[in-house]
């Protein structure tokens, strides 16, 4: 998750019940919004990238975007996980 959150933005908060994740985080604008949402969408971990809302709100750093985003977990059996490679 950590490579998939652009540069200016922020997860506050982070719910996993089943294989449904909702999360909520800050952002500078939308634009980092989106971004962030492609990022998901592209993941072979996640799917179903829904937004649910954002809205303005005050922090420390000024005025940003609180924003919400709901998406599943996509199993991965152990065949498909990463191998480790032999350089021999």
């Amino acid at each position: 998750m950590q490579t998939l959150i652009p540069e200016k933005a922020w997860i506050v908060k982070f719910n996993v019940k089943d294989k449904t994740v909702n999360l909520e985080g800050r952002a500078i604008d939308d634009l980092i919004v989106s971004t962030f949402m492609q990022n998901l969408e592209e993941s072979v971990f996640f799917s179903n990238v829904t937004w649910i809302d954002s809205k303005e709100v005050n922090e420390p750093q000024g005025l940003v975007k609180q924003f919400s985003i709901r998406l599943s977990l996509i199993h991965i059996s152990e065949p498909t996980r990463l191998r480790r490679i032999s350089y021999a």
